[in-house]
């Protein structure tokens, strides 16, 4: 995927994520309210002031959360994924991984599925590390961590270039082919990754990681906190990006000819 297409696909969901919803409602408000629609205008500010406070609590997120988590299962068993005859255990890309002082510091949120990877890993030896990177990282930057974690770099297969899960799944399909193995994602990610790669013709076993952890009912719950705003994204930008993929289905049917 271009950079273009990579910008352009993340920048026009924004006016429906909370704040930037909120911050058009209030721009749409100060128009109206110029040109002479106070009463209408008022009412804007009032569905921004709305928008804000409701994503900006926590009760939300339980919401929109608990349903992707749902799905995505729990942790995976390494001994099962043994038995299955696992032979790559994928771990999808986090972010960017950028120039950071830490081996730790440049996998950024994303360590919690390298983490586990590894982890999954240790209990099958005789299976390959697959790792992606996106177009800002590097095969070296990927593998230290991994090295000085004790990961052999003969068993690593590094990957770069990725802009979104599409890009991962058209590089990983010849790796996978149609034998099972494990794919290791953050666990809102799992059930979006799950279907592009089964749409493609693999076999990928659920191994879901970096649970949220605001999934319990607490006083808090109903207190204004900014990190709500963020979780809220998260689970939205899951959400879209599975409309936007049935959307584009409907619309788009490669042929039988065309398929890979």
């Amino acid at each position: 995927m271009s950079h273009l297409i990579y910008y352009i696909k993340h920048i026009l969901p924004w006016p429906m994520y909370p704040l930037g919803a909120t911050l058009l409602l209030l721009l749409i408000a100060l128009i109206l309210r110029f040109m002479g629609r106070q009463r209408l205008g008022t009412v804007f500010v009032y569905l921004a002031g709305i928008i804000l406070f409701v994503f900006s609590l926590s009760f939300p997120n339980l919401i929109l959360l608990h349903r992707l988590q749902s799905e995505a299962g729990t942790y995976a068993d390494p001994v099962k994924l043994k038995d299955a005859g696992v032979k790559h255990i994928v771990v999808l890309s986090g972010e960017p991984i950028l120039n950071r002082p830490t081996a730790v510091d440049r996998w950024g949120k994303g360590i919690f599925r390298l983490l586990e990877g590894i982890r999954l890993w240790r209990e099958n030896p005789d299976a390959k590390l697959v790792l992606s990177g996106s177009g800002y990282s590097s095969a070296d930057a990927m593998a230290e961590l991994p090295l000085q974690l004790g990961v052999p770099k003969d068993v690593m297969i590094l990957k770069t270039g990725v802009w979104d899960t599409v890009d991962e799944v058209k590089l990983f399909k010849p790796i996978v082919g149609a034998r099972p193995f494990a794919l290791v994602t953050s666990a809102y990610h799992i059930p979006r990754a799950m279907e592009l790669f089964k749409n493609e013709g693999t076999n990928p076993i659920a191994c879901p990681c970096d649970f949220d952890n605001t999934l319990v009912w607490t006083y808090k719950s109903f207190i204004p906190y900014e990190d709500a705003l963020v979780i809220s994204r998260i689970a939205l930008h899951e959400y879209y990006g599975r409309v936007f993929y049935w959307i584009k289905g409907l619309v788009y049917r490669p042929s039988p000819q065309s398929a890979l």
